[in-house]
């Protein structure tokens, strides 16, 4: 049985992480896209420029509550915790395996989670972290630095896969960087793995790729991590309060406009994934 949590009936998703730059909206059920929509990253079913915001008609009226992307794809996750994904679907980002190096223009659901109940999902470059409500936690995507945590090498997951933790702790919260992953305890403690080649792992070791979690044995009763540079978590303030002013201009290629849709509808939240 899936939970089940009241959808907002507005907010907007605002990404820039490589050379992905769109808009992602939500009004009354209602889910509009516009930007650069590179490998067609807005899921309107090709990858043309949109210069003013336009339905995406496969996340209207599913409750969607938030969204998470990477560098080159999109996830969103409905009031009963159904993932959805589309754009790039390389390095298996979709987790679809029948679509590895291709790219899906459209939402589609993730299947293998339709007996899962995920509470919550992160994104880096080219992988993801899912976790459950019983505290297990799912990776599928690029894996070439060990961000996935499966204990190998291979170049890319395409099928979600179970990430085991010493002596089967359970986890409260997961987090991605770039490269890199991390996961919180239910007592506080935090395991990372994936990239380490400036030591941002939290633990002393030679080793630039970690393929299992480890634990950061010098800290304990964690309750939140920040894996984002300072000076993205300031833009993405100011992002806020342009829209709130209604008066938040984005550039994408020689275009520049102002979100008039904007006036038009009451924002309570942003998501933004940077």
């Amino acid at each position: 049985m899936r939970g089940h949590s009241i959808a907002p009936q507005v907010g907007t998703h605002i990404a820039r992480k490589g050379s992905t730059k769109h808009v992602v909206t939500v009004a009354h059920q209602r889910v509009f896209g516009f930007g650069n929509n590179l490998r067609g990253c807005l899921g309107l079913g090709h990858d043309s420029p949109i210069l003013s915001p336009q339905i995406i008609p496969q996340l209207c009226h599913q409750n969607i509550q938030y969204f998470v992307n990477g560098s080159d794809f999109v996830l969103a996750m409905n009031d009963i915790n159904i993932i959805y994904g589309f754009s790039s679907n390389f390095v298996g980002q979709l987790a679809r395996s029948d679509h590895i190096g291709k790219e899906c223009l459209k939402p589609e659901i993730i299947s293998h989670f339709n007996d899962i109940n995920i509470k919550q999902i992160s994104c880096g470059i080219q992988h993801t972290l899912a976790l459950s409500s019983d505290g297990r936690v799912y990776a599928w995507g690029w894996n070439n630095w060990g961000q996935i945590g499966c204990g190998d090498n291979n170049e890319y997951i395409c099928t979600p896969i179970e990430i085991q933790f010493k002596n089967s702790h359970k986890i409260q919260s997961i987090y991605c960087s770039y490269l890199s992953s991390f996961a919180i305890t239910s007592d506080g403690h935090v395991f990372s793995w994936g990239d380490n080649d400036v030591n941002q792992l939290g633990y002393k070791i030679s080793d630039e790729k970690v393929f299992i979690p480890r634990m950061i044995s010098s800290i304990d009763r964690v309750k939140t991590i920040v894996v984002h540079e300072l000076y993205l978590i300031k833009l993405h303030q100011y992002f806020w309060e342009k829209i709130r002013q209604k008066s938040l201009q984005i550039k994408f290629t020689k275009t520049e406009f102002e979100l008039d849709f904007y006036s038009k509808i009451k924002l309570s939240k942003v998501w933004s994934q940077g």
